[in-house]
């Protein structure tokens, strides 16, 4: 028995298989088609950064060409007879207007039929357009926000070079679509964002990079009937130590000079010993390491004139002042010539070879 049949429109002679309804494939496109209407999407999309609305979520901003193909790619099926599936969709012209409130874009749609045979269809897909402001645009504009990262620097003494590399951070990471506002306070930084994503990389990279403690709290302001739960503004409390190359600081009880500070870890050298140690910023908040109040520093800068077994001679050269100091570990690579200050915690004095 033969497998062959014909094609009810055009009389050719084709495999049963590959007949759909009596119909060859381009009888079919011809006669009967794909769409069971003229596909149309509705386009959302916010007129001031031009994010679009789909399926109950804003997506960042795209071509128009783009947000069309993925609705359509999408939600096609709706206008498509059951022995259709769709593979691709590409938009082939700029939207134009059909009437009020109605355009236009021609597209090729790239389907299988009937599971078997592949085929690219022309088509005008009918768009309309509505503009409404999204949720990121409308908080910006009230100043509305989810979370409130509060920045904080301990001590407030000289911290302005690590304010400015805390806002550096800020800008690398990329994450400004997200921020709404930040203000530059004496005691350090507030900033508000629209997401709780953001500022948690950000949070996160502090506490790594400088040693910063958090906490948080959470405030509600409304309570939302659809999701169920209270929304509201959560603060993120960041304290940063600020600590810094050549700093003084005490760290297990021994007074000592910052020697570097990278990735939340210092070396310190102990002034006392002349060891260079490595602490954790992070080990400030256990009062481990301290950058102590009511150290005195003897700005004016001596000359080492002559060191001994157990003391230092020091010469201010603008008054003539004459100075003695004990020898520590911390200075025995200390030579007739160089240049020192002296710093005193009230109990020892200790002398300190200037820097640059």
């Amino acid at each position: 028995m033969s497998n062959t049949r014909f094609c009810v429109k055009c009389g050719r002679e084709f495999k049963q298989e590959d007949l759909i309804n009596s119909l060859c494939v381009n009888c079919y496109l011809k006669y009967h088609g794909v769409f069971k209407e003229t596909p149309h999407v509705e386009l959302t999309i916010c007129p001031k950064c031009g994010s679009w609305y789909f399926k109950g979520a804003w997506h960042p901003s795209l071509d128009i060409r783009e947000v069309i193909r993925r609705e359509l790619l999408a939600d096609l099926h709706r206008f498509l007879y059951e022995n259709i599936s769709v593979i691709e969709v590409d938009v082939v012209s700029d939207i134009y207007k059909i009437n009020a409130g109605e355009y236009g874009v021609k597209a090729i749609f790239t389907m299988e039929v009937n599971g078997r045979h592949v085929v690219k269809v022309n088509q005008v897909v009918i768009t309309k357009l509505r503009y409404r402001t999204c949720d990121k645009c409308m908080r910006r504009t009230t100043g509305s926000h989810k979370v409130l990262v509060q920045v904080r620097f301990e001590p407030l003494e000289n911290i302005e070079g690590l304010r400015r590399e805390v806002m550096e951070l800020l800008r690398d990471l990329e994450i400004g679509e997200s921020i709404i506002e930040v203000m530059e306070l004496r005691e350090g930084l507030d900033i508000k964002f629209e997401d709780i994503v953001s500022p948690r990389k950000y949070v996160n990279i502090l506490v790594k990079k400088y040693g910063a403690k958090t906490s948080e709290s959470f405030k509600s302001t409304k309570y939302d009937f659809q999701e169920g739960k209270w929304s509201g503004v959560m603060t993120i409390s960041v304290r940063i130590p600020a600590i810094r190359e050549n700093d003084i600081v005490r760290y297990r009880g021994k007074l000592g000079i910052v020697k570097q500070v990278e990735n939340g870890v210092i070396r310190i050298l102990i002034l006392e010993t002349g060891e260079e140690v490595e602490a954790r910023l992070s080990e400030y908040w256990d009062r481990v390491l301290e950058k102590p109040g009511g150290i005195y520093i003897d700005e004016r800068v001596f000359t080492v004139i002559a060191i001994d077994k157990s003391t230092i001679y020091l010469l201010n050269e603008e008054t003539g002042e004459l100075r003695e100091a004990s020898l520590t570990p911390a200075n025995y690579g200390l030579k007739p010539g160089d240049k020192v200050i002296i710093l005193s915690d009230g109990e020892r004095e200790l002398v300190v070879k200037k820097e640059g």
